[in-house]
């Protein structure tokens, strides 16, 4: 189960990537969770500190920057009478810094809510097309910091769902 859940994540990356389609934009990782420092000051190096890093080049702080992970699993319990069933829960993360002088204007914190509903809650949550082929939604949450965000300027978002697998 440990293999598949990592399998589970692998193909939710590769749902965001597709409904993105943005990859000048918007950078997808897959457990690879780096300490993101709202500071957006380069280092000596050049680097950014806390940013993911592409091909050993910094990824601008002004970049979406999007991470699936896979946290846990558990045993459903019998599904029907000869079907075990499986719970994978997968967090997304969504953090993009906000550029624009004085506070985060609302206009652009809701325009990344809709962006995150339509790119990544709704191609991983429709029943009609489960993950990996065999994985259903079960159920799903959307969590977004708003006071760290105004101090930070961040938008932060995660998203947790919850797949359930059938297994003979």
């Amino acid at each position: 189960m440990p293999a598949r859940i990592d399998e589970l994540a692998d193909a939710a990356k590769q749902v965001i990537e597709a409904a993105a389609a943005d990859p000048a934009n918007v950078y997808v990782v897959c457990d690879d969770l780096p300490d993101i420092d709202p500071d957006p000051t380069p280092d000596e190096t050049g680097s950014f500190h806390g940013f993911p890093h592409r091909d050993g080049g910094p990824t601008p702080p002004e970049k979406r920057w999007v991470c699936v992970m896979a946290p846990t699993y558990a045993d459903a319990g019998p599904v029907t009478r000869g079907e075990q069933g499986t719970l994978y829960t997968l967090d997304v993360l969504i953090v993009e810094r906000c550029e624009t002088a004085g506070r985060m204007p609302l206009a652009w914190r809701r325009e990344r809510t809709a962006w995150v509903k339509e790119k990544v809650v709704d191609p991983l949550t429709d029943a009609r097309t489960p993950l990996d082929g065999t994985a259903v939604p079960d159920s799903f949450e959307v969590n977004q910091a708003w006071d760290s965000a105004s101090e930070s300027k961040l938008f932060w978002c995660l998203v947790s769902i919850t797949f359930l697998e059938h297994a003979e």
